[in-house]
């Protein structure tokens, strides 16, 4: 007979598996610009390129580090722009969001809400510019910095917090969870080599409704999206499990 909370494991490893196949649609812009190549008319060729519609959520990968300048390369590079905004003549640049490991993002969670909403005798305890310190610091809260923090990371795993995007594990992501940094904007010119591009490194696309509520979240209103997020149950299991991993 199975232990509950071995039961309580299976349980949430099956509903985190199926919002992961949920959250992503397959978009191989690689595939397509191949078959556009083959195409020997030029007007032909143009009219079969224009067909192909670069997105708001659509996530590149495998990208070259000279594509776009960051001190480091992150995992992915996400499409903040709005979908219906990138084709119009007046656009002359697109919007990137980096997206890295979300178990890289817990000191900085640590350090916003140790600045933000952590109690005195807390940001007293704590130097934010020690990586030792930080390594402690949730041992350091009270019962009601704790609870805090708690409902700090819960909005994350429910799709509310304004300056992370959860993205969920696919194996073009390497099956990692990730997130996407709202606060870290990165601009590209929109000129044909770089239409290209973007369509050649976008492998997987945030599907609906979570890219509904990304492009809510960009634009900084919390629409009434129907989005899935997780329990309370999950968001401790997958919280601890994360940040049990070493990469």
């Amino acid at each position: 007979m199975n232990s509950p909370e071995k039961s309580n494991s299976e349980t949430c490893i099956n509903s985190i598996d199926k919002l992961s196949n949920d959250f992503f649609e397959i978009k191989s812009g690689n595939k397509f610009l191949t078959l556009v190549d083959k195409i020997k008319d030029e007007k032909e060729k143009k009219a079969k390129f224009n067909e192909y519609e670069i997105e708001q959520g659509d996530i590149l990968v495998d990208y070259p580090d000279n594509f776009i300048k960051m001190n480091k390369k992150p995992l992915a590079l996400i499409i903040a722009s709005y979908t219906c905004d990138i084709p119009k003549k007046e656009t002359r640049r697109i919007h990137l969001l980096p997206i890295f490991l979300l178990n890289k993002l817990n000191p900085k969670l640590l350090i916003t809400f140790i600045l933000e909403q952590a109690s005195k005798t807390a940001k007293d305890k704590i130097d934010i510019k020690n990586p030792e310190s930080l390594k402690q610091a949730f041992q350091s809260f009270n019962a009601k910095d704790r609870e805090k923090f708690a409902k700090f990371v819960k909005k994350i795993f429910q799709f509310k917090n304004r300056n992370y995007f959860l993205i969920c594990p696919h194996k073009a992501l390497g099956n990692k969870w990730s997130y996407a940094d709202i606060q870290s904007i990165l601009t590209i010119k929109k000129e044909d080599d770089t239409l290209k591009n973007l369509i050649k490194y976008t492998k997987i696309s945030v599907s609906n409704p979570w890219k509904e509520k990304f492009g809510s979240i960009l634009g900084s209103r919390y629409g009434k999206v129907a989005v899935d997020h997780f329990t309370e149950k999950e968001i401790k299991y997958l919280y601890g499990t994360i940040n049990k991993s070493k990469k």
